[in-house]
């Protein structure tokens, strides 16, 4: 029994070590795997921090240039426009401006309808017109349609189409002073 005892104690002792090997071996192998893998990973991560510096840089360049852009174009505030059409038309209410519209440079549309018991709109009409003809901040002055219709009562409105162009004042640094035109 001496004999097998250590027989057995001897191949259990042997496959411990072969276990203990072989359970080493795969840990190893298995560390050396995750190391691959964070370095890949921090390959990627370097990669895309990369790209986003790239791209912010790129980002900035763009603003930097649209910047550049923006300030050397001359633009009308439009606000300022509107405010020398109101300065243009008369306190008592001619017409009622229905819309407007413009291009980037000096071109304005409007929309603009006569008001309801008017006795003679194709006169108001007229009047509009005078008022822009003679103010020095519009030209080419235009009335490309005119179309009639009826209001709520039956009393005829005129609706029609302006356009004109402002060369009118083009320095908008300083604020108005005056106060605002009040239409009602």
């Amino acid at each position: 029994m001496k004999r097998t005892s250590k027989s057995l104690l001897f191949f259990l002792g042997i496959f411990l070590i072969v276990f203990v090997l072989v359970f080493s071996g795969y840990k190893y192998w298995q560390k050396s795997n995750l190391e691959v893998e964070l370095n890949t990973v921090e390959s990627q991560l370097s990669t895309a921090k990369n790209k986003l510096l790239t791209y912010q840089d790129a980002m900035v360049r763009n603003a930097i240039n649209a910047k550049k852009t923006i300030d050397s174009l001359e633009l009308i505030k439009w606000s300022v426009v509107i405010d020398s059409i109101l300065e243009v038309l008369p306190a008592e209410e001619l017409v009622n401006i229905v819309s407007y519209s413009a291009s980037s440079t000096d071109t304005l549309s409007m929309s603009i309808k006569t008001v309801s018991g008017d006795e003679d709109p194709y006169l108001s009409i007229a009047d509009f017109i005078e008022y822009f003809d003679e103010s020095d901040s519009f030209s080419n002055n235009f009335v490309s349609s005119i179309s009639s219709g009826t209001d709520e009562e039956g009393e005829e409105i005129l609706t029609f189409s302006f356009s004109n162009s402002y060369v009118g004042e083009q320095d908008y640094s300083l604020p108005k002073t005056e106060e605002s035109i009040e239409r009602s």
